[in-house]
């Protein structure tokens, strides 16, 4: 199984780059193998595709903005997804909704 951790957001917009410094922190304490990428997927989106394509499972770290307390982490999964990016939490979630699609 091939899995793909992928942190995106934009670290100019302050809380919106915690998806990308999660990444960033998880690269040093893990390598990259045959099985496993983690990437900083930056605000990227179709540019991912590839990445994407070659995972079997997908983690996505991102901010999102729920109105919960700040650094409060949620996990969304399966029929959850969808309604999500249709909100348009974030800058760059309508790249990252065509890609899911």
């Amino acid at each position: 199984m091939k899995l793909l951790v992928l942190g995106i957001g934009n670290i100019v917009m302050n809380d919106d780059g915690a998806g990308v410094l999660a990444a960033q922190q998880l690269m040093k304490e893990f390598k990259n193998t045959d099985e496993l990428m983690i990437m900083d997927g930056g605000t990227l989106g179709l540019d991912l595709l590839g990445y994407i394509e070659w995972a079997d499972k997908l983690i996505i770290a991102d901010a999102v903005d729920f109105q919960f307390d700040p650094g409060t982490v949620i996990r969304l999964e399966g029929e959850d997804i969808d309604p999500v990016f249709e909100n348009r939490l974030s800058a760059h979630q309508m790249g990252m909704k065509d890609i899911l699609a």
